[in-house]
């Protein structure tokens, strides 16, 4: 199993991937007030329940980083399913304190064993299973894509394997949202226009994980990263109004 992504020398840019060897979510289950052991139990729960597949590396300091390993990689076109599956996965795990606005594919993973720059503890690692998967693997445990498919009925969407068009506009939100992640972190949370940020955030959010929650939870937690966050109501309103 690697732990790596493959860029072209000298960049750490998500369109200058050359393969992509992993899928990973953060668990900040310690904002939330939970513990490891509960956070480990669920989701052995979850794997069992095939709500999740059961991830290859678990890593462990003040929160938790679940990876799954991707066998002899992705090509760097497929980069818009890699990021949908990783929405997706956020959502299933909102409640155990996913992070919603850390979903960029070039994001780097804590190395094993070394130590965390912010707590000083050392990075612990648990193998759940050795097992590499293939993207296809991993794309099942998600809801398939879905295009607008001329119908005589006005609205009616159809559900079908994604063709040039879908990945078109898969790959279109996923990319606005990590942009929208990256610029907050480059301005360290100085945004003038915090409103317009978040609905447009909450509305592409919206595009792609088609659940209200999980948009208003994800919003919430770009809010949070703000110097100056806006009320939790009003981040609320406008999530839901996206």
């Amino acid at each position: 199993m690697s732990l790596r992504m493959i860029f072209r020398h000298g960049s750490r840019k998500t369109s200058d991937l050359r393969q992509i060897r992993n899928i990973g979510v953060d668990l900040d289950f310690y904002k939330l007030g939970l513990t490891r052991e509960h956070v480990m139990e669920e989701l052995n729960r979850l794997v069992a329940k095939g709500t999740i597949p059961c991830p290859n590396v678990t890593l462990h300091g003040r929160g938790m980083q679940l990876i799954y390993s991707i066998s002899g990689g992705a090509a760097p076109i497929m980069g818009y399913k890699a990021q949908y599956i990783t929405n997706h996965f956020i959502k299933a795990l909102m409640h155990l304190g996913a992070d919603g606005a850390c979903s960029d594919l070039s994001r780097v993973f804590r190395l094993p064993h070394s130590v965390h720059s912010k707590t000083g503890k050392k990075i612990e690692v648990d193998i759940w299973t050795k097992r590499e998967y293939q993207l296809m693997e991993l794309y099942e445990y998600v809801p398939p894509m879905e295009k607008k498919h001329p119908t005589k009925r006005k609205g009616i969407i159809q559900t079908f394997p994604a063709p040039k068009g879908v990945m078109t506009l898969y790959s279109l939100n996923t990319a606005r949202k990590v942009d929208l992640e990256k610029i907050v972190e480059m301005r360290k949370g100085e945004i003038d226009h915090r409103h317009d940020m978040t609905y447009i955030y909450a509305f592409t959010t919206a595009l792609i994980v088609k659940h209200q929650g999980a948009t208003v939870e994800m919003t919430l937690q770009l809010n949070d990263r703000f110097t100056d966050p806006q009320k939790t109501r009003e981040v609320e309103r406008t999530a839901k109004d996206a």
